[in-house]
C-alpha cells in the first residue's frame, strides 16, 4: 500500500512538471486531454460509473492548465462533457425509473432556476457572460439531477477522494515549475507567475478541496495508509497553493477543518496528530516568508484587493431596485457600469448574490430554496453520511461565493453533497430487529473499509 501510493505520487508530480514545463506543446497536451475526455464519455455510455468516478478528477484538475495554454480550445469543454455524460446516463439509462429513484425533489428548485437563466436570458447585454453562466448553470443542474437520483456507493466515495488528491499532485507539479524556474515577481496581490500562468483564484478552489481531503486522510482512525507519505503530499499542496497569493484556498482549508474537529471532537488521536502537524505549518509559514520576501504576510493582511464586498453590497443594491425579476441573466458586469455603480466591467464573484441581483425574488426561491433544503436534507442524513456530504456542501458554498460558478469541481461537490446518502435504507434506523442491526452494522464496516469516512 505504502509503495503504490508513493508511486501514484510520484508519477502525478512528474507528469505534473513535464505538463507545466511544456515539453510537450500545450496544443499536444489538449489533444490528449479531449481523448481522455471522449474515454470518460464512453465510460459514462457503458454506464461504468466506477470509471467515469476515476478519470473525472484528473480532467477536472487539468481544466484551469487547459483553459490558459490552449485557448483555442472551448473554455467549457468539461462542463459539456458533464451536461452529456450526466443527462446521458440520467434519463437514457434510466428513463424508466429516473422519477421513482429520486430521493432529494428538492432538485426541482435547481431546475427551475436553470429555465429562469434561460427565460431571462433574452436581452443579453454581453451574450458571451450570459451563455457562459448558462452553460455552467446547466452542467451544475445536469450533475445534480443524476446526484439526486443515485446514491454514490463507499467505494464510489473513496474512489473520487483518492484520485481528487493524485490530481492535485499532478495540478502541484505544474504550479512547482513556476517556482523551479525562479521567475516569480511577487506583490501583494494574486500571483499568477507563481501560478505557473494559470488562474490563481481558480486554483485556490482545486487545492482546497484536495488539502483538506489529505487532511482528513491523515486524521481518520478508518484510513490505514501512510501518514507520512500523506503529510508530505499536504505540505507540498498546502505551500504552493498559499504561495499563489490567492487567498481562498486557505480559508476552505481552515473552515473545512474546523467543521471536521466539531464531528470528531471525541478523536483523541486525531487532535494528536494534528498537533504533530505543526511543525510542518511552521515550516510552510517560514518558508513562504521568506520566498516572497515578507509579502505574504502583507498579502493575508490585506483587506481585499479584489473589492468583492464591494461587488456584493452593489449586488443588493440593484436587487432592491429590481426586486421581481432582475436585471437579466449575465447583465450584471456590464449594468454596473452603466449605472455608475463601479467603474469597470466585473462580475460579482458570488453566485448567491447574483441570482437575487439577476433574478429578484424568484432567483432567491429557485437558487437560495435548493440550497437551503439540500442543507436541511444534510442535518436529517445519519453519521457518517451527514458529516462528509456536509464538507461537501461547505466546499461548494465557499468557492462560490469567492469565484462564482466557474470550475468544473464545483458540480463534482455537489455531486458528492447530494449523492452521500445511506446505501441500505436500514441504515437509518438500527433498533428495529436484530436482523437490521446486523445489516447495519455491515454497511458501517463497509463504509470504514473502503472510505477514509471516519466513525
Amino acid at each position: 500500500m505504502k509503495f503504490k501510493l508513493i508511486l501514484h505520487y510520484s508519477i502525478a508530480v512528474a507528469l505534473g512538471i513535464i505538463v507545466g514545463f511544456k515539453i510537450v506543446p500545450p496544443i499536444a497536451t489538449a489533444y490528449i486531454y479531449m481523448a481522455v475526455a471522449f474515454l470518460c464519455l464512453y465510460f459514462f455510455l457503458m454506464k461504468d460509473m466506477d470509471k467515469v468516478f476515476t478519470i473525472l478528477p484528473y480532467l477536472i484538475y487539468t481544466e484551469v492548465f487547459i483553459r490558459g495554454s490552449a485557448r483555442s480550445f472551448p473554455y467549457l469543454t468539461l462542463q459539456y462533457l458533464m451536461i452529456a455524460g450526466f443527462l446521458f446516463n440520467t434519463f437514457i439509462t434510466n428513463s424508466r425509473q429516473i422519477f421513482t429513484k429520486i430521493h432529494f425533489k428538492a432538485v426541482i428548485l435547481l431546475v427551475l432556476f436553470y429555465f429562469l437563466e434561460i427565460a431571462n436570458g433574452f436581452a443579453p447585454l454581453l451574450p458571451r457572460i450570459t451563455y457562459a453562466i448558462q452553460w455552467n448553470t446547466f452542467a451544475l443542474v445536469a450533475v445534480s439531477v443524476w446526484a439526486a437520483s443515485n446514491k454514490l456507493t463507499p467505494k464510489q466515495i473513496n474512489i473520487i477522494m483518492e484520485n481528487i488528491r493524485i490530481a492535485s499532485v499532478f495540478l502541484a507539479g505544474i504550479v512547482l515549475v513556476a517556482h523551479l524556474q525562479g521567475k516569480i515577481d511577487y506583490s501583494t496581490a494574486s500571483s499568477s507567475e507563481a501560478s505557473n500562468g494559470m488562474a490563481p483564484v481558480q486554483l485556490s478552489g482545486y487545492f482546497g478541496v484536495s488539502t483538506f481531503l489529505f487532511l482528513v486522510s491523515i486524521l481518520s482512525t478508518f484510513d490505514k495508509r501512510a501518514k507520512i507519505i500523506q503529510v508530505v503530499a499536504l505540505v507540498f499542496t498546502l505551500t504552493l497553493m498559499i504561495l499563489t497569493f490567492s487567498r481562498g484556498g486557505l480559508y476552505f482549508f481552515a473552515i473545512t477543518t474546523l467543521i471536521y474537529f466539531f464531528y470528531n471532537r471525541s478523536n483523541f488521536k486525531g487532535y494528536l496528530r494534528f498537533i504533530l502537524l505543526l511543525p510542518a505549518f511552521y515550516l510552510i509559514y517560514t518558508f513562504a516568508i521568506e520566498q516572497s520576501e515578507g509579502r505574504v504576510i502583507t498579502r493575508y493582511e490585506q483587506k481585499g484587493s479584489s473589492n468583492r464586498d464591494i461587488l456584493v453590497t452593489i449586488g443588493f443594491y440593484i436587487f432592491s431596485d429590481n426586486p421581481l425579476i432582475g436585471i437579466g441573466t449575465g447583465n450584471y458586469n456590464k449594468y454596473i457600469v452603466q449605472k455608475n455603480y463601479f467603474t469597470v466591467e466585473s462580475g460579482v464573484h458570488n453566485e448567491y448574490v447574483r441570482a437575487a441581483a439577476e433574478h429578484g425574488i424568484f432567483g432567491i426561491f429557485t437558487y437560495w430554496g435548493f440550497f437551503i433544503a439540500l442543507l436541511i436534507n444534510i442535518f436529517k442524513r445519519k453519521k457518517p453520511e451527514r458529516e462528509y456530504a456536509l464538507y461537501f456542501f461547505v466546499l461548494f458554498f465557499l468557492i462560490t461565493i469567492h469565484n462564482g460558478l466557474k470550475i468544473a469541481i464545483q458540480p463534482l461537490m455537489m455531486l458528492l453533497a447530494i449523492s452521500i446518502q445511506p446505501t441500505i435504507s436500514t441504515y437509518t434506523n438500527r433498533k428495529k430487529t436484530k436482523t437490521n442491526e446486523k445489516i447495519a452494522l455491515q454497511h458501517n464496516q463497509e463504509f470504514g473499509k473502503y472510505s477514509t469516512v471516519s466513525n
